[in-house]
Order: C-alpha cells, then structure tokens, then sequence
C-alpha cells in the first residue's frame, strides 16, 4: 500500500482533511453504485477502504470528535465493497481482507456501545455480529447451518461481554448458569445434531428455568424485548445478556452454539 493515499497537492492528514476525503470517495461511490457503474463504484470505495486502512487513528469514528464519518459510513464503504466484489473475484485475498477489517470495526462498535452502556443498541449489534461472521443474511441463521460457525469469533464476542459487564454478561456466562441447572436437575447436558438440525436431551423445564433466572421472564410469562431494558432492576441479572434481540426465538440459536464452541468461564 502507498505510504501516502492523500492527494498530491495536500499534505495535510488532519483528520478533518481524512475524513472529508473517504466521506466524498463514499458518496461517489454510492452514486456510481446506484447508476449501475460497478467498476467505477468499486474505485471509488477502494480508495475510501484504503485511505481507513492508512488512518486508523483519524478514520477511528468511536475515538475522534470530528462529525464527518460515522460508523455507519465506514461499515457501508465495507458492505459496499463485499456487495461488488464476487467471491470467485481474482481480488479474493483483497475481499478477504475488507472482510477482516469489517469484523473489526463491528467488534469496535459493539465495544464502544457497551462501554456507553447502550446495552439495547449493543445487543441488537451482537446479532447482527452473529449473522456476518455466519456469511448469513439478516435473521437467517439456521440452526442445521452452525456447524460450521467460526468459533473464535464467538469467543472473541464472548471477551468483549465480559470486559464490558464485570463478567456478569456473555455467552460463557449463559453456558455455565445452564450447565448449573441442567446438573441440578440431575440431567444429562444437550448435545446438538447437526445433520438432523436439533438439540438433543433438551429440557424445556431447564430452559424455562434459566430464562426466569437471567431474567427474560418475570413471574411465568416472558418479557416483551424492550422490557428486558427498561423494566426496573432487570439489566441486573448475571447473564441477562446477550439476548439476541428476541429471547424465546433465537435462545435454541445461543445454545446450539454453546455446544458447538465449547464456550466455558470460570467466572
């Protein structure tokens, strides 16, 4: 990469300068994109993608103070790219790496949000995580597709929970209060099916169990998802989140990961 991606009449890299340059490469791109003009839109947003790569401390949107580029800019320049160019493309180890900086930014977003305490905001982003890194469409992760899903990933997400929430909050979290319960009850641990899709020696009783323990549910009855953040005291509960943006819908999706990835603390 060049060691300067700044025109050649400039040397400033303040990071107005920095950020004025990718927000307009973005919005051409974005206009090339729309006219149908993919070759000239996939210059324009090669070269906002590389002036991110060049600047990451003047392009960083969760640390700097300058309004012009926001998250949602730097994450669309990312999709954007992915969108054009082909997975069989000859520019497949550069794919790859747009692909790796995007997980990137996601996971920088997630923590930012979570240190704002935007535990809503975080959690609806977790999901979204969760479908990227699955090279799944939005809520199209099925549970017969997870067996092939990227662990570290999880256990990355997983990391980021904990630092954010005192090791109340996490995947590892959740997988250790129903490994409790499940022992508790003197039943055998679920193992998953792939082929067939389905959890076995699942315990709708244990499950229930857990739900009124992490708080999604409040006297036999499930919360509605916006009430898992505003109802008094409920954030409070150890393993209250991840939540997935609906608990009873995607709860056989958190699980059948636990199992897959083995995701354990000691906390």
């Amino acid at each position: 990469m060049p060691k300067n991606l700044l025109p050649n009449n400039t040397k400033d890299n303040s990071t107005e300068m920095v950020q004025t340059l990718i927000f307009s490469k973005f919005i051409q791109g974005d206009l090339f994109q729309q006219q149908n003009k993919n070759e000239d839109a996939i210059k324009s947003y090669t070269k906002a993608f590389n002036l991110l790569q060049e600047y990451p401390q003047q392009t960083n949107p969760f640390q700097n103070t300058v309004p012009i580029l926001t998250a949602a800019n730097v994450e669309s320049i990312h999709r954007n790219m992915l969108e054009l160019i082909p997975l069989n493309s000859p520019q497949k180890d550069y794919r790859n790496g747009i692909r790796t900086s995007l997980k990137k930014h996601l996971l920088a977003e997630l923590d930012y949000l979570m240190k704002q305490g935007k535990w809503q905001e975080a959690d609806r982003e977790d999901w979204g995580f969760l479908v990227f890194v699955g090279d799944k469409d939005e809520d199209e992760l099925e549970l017969e597709e997870l067996g092939k899903f990227p662990c570290e990933d999880l256990k990355e997400l997983d990391d980021i929970w904990l630092k954010n929430s005192n090791n109340n909050y996490g995947y590892s979290v959740q997988k250790n209060i129903l490994t409790r319960i499940y022992r508790d009850r003197g039943i055998p641990f679920y193992s998953v099916d792939w082929e067939q899709g389905r959890l076995i020696n699942w315990s709708e009783e244990a499950y229930l169990q857990f739900a009124d323990e992490i708080g999604w549910r409040n006297e036999g009855e499930w919360l509605a998802y916006r009430d898992l953040f505003t109802e008094s005291g409920r954030l409070y509960y150890r393993g209250h989140l991840p939540a997935g943006g609906t608990p009873d819908f995607r709860g056989l999706i958190f699980f059948s990961l636990f199992e897959l990835c083995s995701v354990n603390s000691n906390i």
